[in-house]
Formats: structure tokens, sequence, C-alpha cells
């Protein structure tokens, strides 16, 4: 029987403080969270505000028919699978967008002034791990994306009628037996375990 508390939105889960999108380069395995409650360490990063285009997932996968002699098709393959998840980046003067946009190699912040320097190049960021918090009323929503490779395309605006915005994508990378994301699940108002 269809239930109306089943129908959920991808609200970012501003509750936290946050954007709703972290992420870690590096990120240890005890870091990277297996459920949608637990806090996550200090050591993940707030990439700030995202646009109110929010979070797209996409998943492609292709596949090719084989056809026996007489024209039966016999079998499927599946010959590419991927996931990605795109979202645009709102907050240009915040150093956790840029070093996650840019890399943090091509990105200066001057700690007496606060003055940025990026440096625009070839060649892809790091590689880093991705959480994305959300929250519907009582049920937190959270997706994983334990190696992921973020990249940035599309068009930078600069116009005094909208904001100025980073579009980026994340490739996500098969671990643990070919998981490319975990998506978690729960009631938000039961107590989390302690960030371990």
């Amino acid at each position: 029987m269809p239930t109306a508390d089943n129908v959920l939105v991808g609200k970012p889960n501003i509750a936290a403080g946050s954007g709703g999108i972290y992420y870690q380069r590096n990120a240890a395995e005890a870091d990277i969270p297996t459920d949608a409650l637990t806090a996550l360490a200090a050591s993940w990063l707030d990439a700030g505000y995202v646009s109110s285009d929010g979070l797209t997932k996409t998943t492609d996968s292709s596949t090719e028919k084989v056809v026996a002699w007489g024209t039966d098709v016999v079998k499927i393959l599946e010959t590419e699978h991927s996931v990605s998840f795109v979202f645009t980046l709102i907050e240009p003067k915040s150093a956790n967008a840029l070093n996650l946009i840019f890399g943090e190699s091509n990105v200066t912040v001057d700690p007496t002034t606060g003055a940025i320097t990026v440096e625009e190049r070839s060649g892809l960021t790091p590689r880093a791990s991705f959480v994305f918090d959300m929250l519907d009323g009582d049920t937190a929503i959270r997706v994983v994306v334990p190696d992921g490779q973020p990249s940035v395309s599309g068009d930078v605006t600069y116009v005094d009628g909208d904001v100025i915005g980073y579009q980026v994508t994340v490739e996500a990378f098969p671990v643990d037996g070919g998981v490319k994301a975990y998506q978690y699940m729960a009631d938000a108002t039961v107590t989390a375990p302690p960030a371990g």
C-alpha cells in the first residue's frame, strides 16, 4: 500500500550547520561513515553552499546484445557502468570549495590579509572521499562515495544578476567488491553512536 511517509525530498542537512557536501582527501577507512547518523570526524571539510539545482546522481549503463544464429537474443553483456554526481558550488571565496575545485596546490590564501590566489592549469585535482548529507523531516539521508574523482566543467558566468558558481562532477570509483556509492537512510530522532 502506498505510504506518504516514504516519499522523500533531497534537502541539504543544514541542521548540521553545512551546505550538505563534505569531502576528505586520503580518508582513513575508519573515517568513512557506514550509516546515516554518525557524526563525521573533524577531518571532513564542508564544501559550502550548493546552488538550488542541488545534487544530481547519474547512473550510466551500456549493454550489448549477443545474438545467436537464427536472430534470437541469448545474452546481454554489460559493457560499461558508471555512477557520477554533479553539483554547483557557489562560495568562490571559500578555501574549502576552491581546494576541492582546483586542488590545494593551486590555491593560496594569505594568512595575514585573507587574499586568495587561484592558479588554473590542466590536470585533474586529487581524488577524495565524499559525503552528501540530506534531511527530510525526521529522515536522514546520506550518500557516501569512498573514492571519487572531482572535475570542473561548464561555464562560469560573471554577471550582476547571478552568483558565481563552479559545476563539479564526481566520478565514483569501485571499492569493496565493486561498490561505487552507498546510500543510507535512518530516523534522525534516533541517537547515533559517537564518531569514531
